[in-house]
């Protein structure tokens, strides 16, 4: 059975910008606007606005909501999320692996649960095994509206041009609740690179009026949209770990630096023992790290990588860099060889030849 593609509530607006589609994790995106460059120059030197309808939403209501959460992720969300306020979470299995990497906002009378694209379901039915005598509720609301990026130096002045609140009072893991164009929306501060960086939710129909706006302000600065070629290369060079990529059972949120998602004082959550003893016994065996390869061609995820002649990591992305003029990646790599400047060799599949590459530092390309 094929899996159903849903539509993004901005699907009509992009299809008249020009945009190309892809499915991603069950959407249908923008994979890019017909100009590579110009999108990738926007969102590093201006302001893109990116469709992230593809990311779960998950709301969370019930009188336990904060207390049940608390007791199931690595983060301390009793001292950090507030109404308003935020903080990234890492939910782990009983082996301390990660099951999705997430952002936990309350907004009030519900908390928001963020998910990685394509998490949202699976997510939900693992937390849902664990409520017993808990007063909680989880409703997936994806479906009920959109949701689109703004980031680049410029994205605050979008954020200005939609709304009379500062963007300066939207930090990074804040929320707030704002009228836009009578149009009630949720904007969160984003923590994705060095850039400004914010999400925009609503519901449908209207928040395909307010994506509608977000352009035509970045238009007006000499950004536009962007699509997912363009969000994709970005966060490579970001040295941003994703979810179906990075962030996989196989790793553990040590390995794949979410350290400032891990709380060690919180007590007790599934699977905080090895998360633990990992970080006590300094255990952890890999890291997440980057690559460059000069002019090959990107290989594909899951490449094996040897240093030495032998075997030490896995290759999890890859592609051709705008901003470094090469090829660059991400991946794990035994802690032995994570040494920036490192030289490894990245196997093709099938044996079918070697690509030289040296480790980098995250961010790939400062």
């Amino acid at each position: 059975m094929t899996q159903s593609v849903h539509a993004s509530p901005f699907s009509s607006l992009e299809a008249r910008l020009g945009a190309r589609f892809i499915d991603v994790a069950g959407w249908s995106l923008p994979s890019g606007f017909g100009d590579l460059r110009e999108e990738h120059r926007a969102a590093r030197s201006s302001v893109a606005v990116i469709d992230r309808s593809a990311c779960g939403r998950i709301k969370v209501t019930g009188k336990d909501r904060l207390d049940f959460l608390h007791r199931l992720c690595t983060q301390d969300l009793k001292t950090l999320v507030a109404p308003g306020r935020g903080a990234p979470a890492v939910f782990t299995n009983n082996k301390g692996r990660i099951v999705d990497f997430v952002s936990v906002f309350d907004l009030g009378d519900s908390l928001l649960l963020l998910t990685s694209p394509g998490a949202r379901t699976a997510l939900t039915e693992w937390i849902r095994k664990y409520i017993v005598m808990d007063q909680v509720a989880l409703t997936d609301i994806t479906g009920e509206g959109g949701a689109f990026r703004v980031t680049g130096p410029l994205a605050p002045q979008v954020i200005r041009a939609l709304t009379d609140v500062p963007a300066s009072a939207i930090e990074p893991h804040r929320a707030l609740g704002i009228v836009i164009g009578g149009i009630e929306a949720t904007v969160m501060g984003e923590e994705a690179g060095p850039r400004p960086t914010f999400q925009v939710i609503a519901d449908a129909p209207a928040a395909s009026e307010l994506f509608h706006m977000a352009v035509s302000a970045a238009r007006a600065l000499h950004g536009g949209p962007a699509g997912e070629e363009a969000r994709n290369i970005m966060r490579i060079e970001d040295g941003l770990p994703e979810g179906s990529a990075e962030l996989t059972e196989d790793y553990n949120p040590w390995e794949a630096r979410l350290d400032a998602a891990i709380s060690l004082t919180k007590g007790c959550y599934l699977g905080q023992e090895v998360v633990a003893r990992l970080n006590t016994y300094d255990k952890v065996s890999k890291r997440l790290v980057g690559f460059r390869m000069g002019e090959a061609q990107p290989p594909p995820a899951g490449s094996r990588i040897l240093a030495d002649g032998r075997e030490a990591g896995t290759l999890t992305s890859a592609v051709r860099s705008l901003a470094a003029g090469e090829t660059i990646g991400l991946g794990y790599i035994r802690i032995a060889h994570e040494e920036p400047g490192t030289e490894v060799e990245i196997v093709l599949p099938d044996q079918d030849g070697r690509i030289p590459a040296r480790v980098t530092s995250l961010p790939v390309v400062p």
